[in-house]
């Protein structure tokens, strides 16, 4: 991965981070960019993880191999998110192909 599209993918996700936060009509709710999981892990007004957010922005189409290619992938992630909570919300946003 070259550096400009490191620098596209993170502000690609601060950008959607920050129109999350400032749209977001429940405004109990906590964020955290780069969370435990994802890019973006939002958590209700008790602290439980009610949404995992991956956000893409690739040149290239995203397929299932970008999402799933390695044993710390988004659906790895993903998995670990719901087996400690069914009704965790798996996200994935994508700005591009």
């Amino acid at each position: 991965m070259s550096a400009i599209s490191a620098l596209r993918g993170y502000r690609t996700q601060f950008l959607y981070t920050l129109y999350n936060i400032i749209s977001e009509t429940n405004k109990t709710y906590k964020y955290k960019p780069e969370g435990k999981y994802e890019d973006l892990d939002i958590f209700d007004s008790k602290g439980k993880l009610t949404e995992i957010i991956q956000v893409k922005n690739l040149s290239e189409t995203l397929t299932f191999s970008n999402l799933f290619s390695s044993k710390d992938s988004f659906f790895s992630r993903g998995l670990k998110a719901i087996t400690k909570d069914k009704d965790v919300i798996l996200k994935i946003v994508s700005f591009g192909a």
